[in-house]
């Protein structure tokens, strides 16, 4: 939670849920640039809600940070339900195999961009 004063001055540092250091890939897909667009664009239609614009965090974990472990299992939890004891829904009737492979390419590409600089 986040309280704010009126001509407050105090710099807000939030860091990426809990996270000290940058994200860094867990695996490597290769993409064409076409298909990270498109896994762009589906990733903002479906899981941008709750994982957050650009796939930084939202109310749900920072998907940049995930793991090797999730990222093998990235089609069985999106499509299979595989967290849904998490509250992580399926999207078998929304997503093909194919799409939420572009999703992943799109997930694992923002993980390894630069960080937006703050302005100070």
């Amino acid at each position: 939670m986040l309280t704010f004063a009126l001509g407050g001055t105090a710099p807000l540092n939030a860091r990426a849920f809990g996270h000290t250091q940058p994200p860094t890939p867990a695996i490597s897909i290769s993409a064409t640039r076409e298909a990270l667009h498109d896994g762009g664009l589906l990733y903002d239609a479906q899981c941008a809600g709750c994982h957050g614009l650009g796939v930084v965090a939202g109310p749900l974990p920072d998907l940049r940070y995930a793991s090797k472990t999730v990222h093998e299992q990235f089609e069985a939890i999106v499509l299979g339900g595989a967290r849904s004891r998490l509250g992580m829904p399926s999207f078998k009737d929304l997503l093909s195999a194919g799409q939420v492979q572009e999703i992943q390419a799109y997930i694992l590409s923002r993980a390894k961009a630069e960080p937006v600089p703050t302005a100070r």
